[in-house]
């Protein structure tokens, strides 16, 4: 079955345009993720969970100068290896500098293809600079 997701992008200006993202993750081992833009269809690509080939749509999209406005793309949201995994890569976490979470008081949960704010929405590098820092780590060289 193949799921379809209404989004938007935004570009540099802070224009934003539609986009559908035809998400398949009918087998166990593969999902794939082609998006649709009024100029063009980008992918499929497909990987071994949804996250996997939506970071390479994102990837696509900022080298056309445009960011995807869904929550996957905020800059404190990211997947624990274990999330990733119970989730098959569809939820993250809102992770936030000014606490650690407790059993009492765990992170917020959040569907990687639920819209997000253009204001909000960051590219991959800002994004993993933020992850890495917020584990105490320096990012990788490239």
């Amino acid at each position: 079955m193949i799921e379809q997701r209404h989004l938007r992008t935004v570009d540099q200006h802070g224009a934003t345009a539609p986009i559908t993202l035809h998400i398949d993750a009918g087998t166990a081992q593969q999902t794939r993720i082609t998006a649709v833009t009024a100029a063009e269809t980008i992918g499929p690509v497909a990987g071994a969970d949804l996250l996997e080939p939506l970071i390479e749509i994102r990837r696509r999209l900022e080298a056309r100068g445009l960011r995807l406005c869904c929550q996957a793309a905020r800059v404190n949201v990211w997947a624990s290896g274990q999330l990733r995994q119970f989730t098959s890569g569809r939820q993250g976490y809102v992770l936030t500098e000014t606490r650690r979470p407790s059993p009492e008081e765990p992170f917020e949960v959040v569907d990687f293809l639920a819209p997000a704010p253009a204001g909000q929405v960051t590219s991959l590098e800002e994004q993993y600079r933020f992850v890495y820092a917020f584990h105490g780590l320096q990012k990788p060289p490239k």
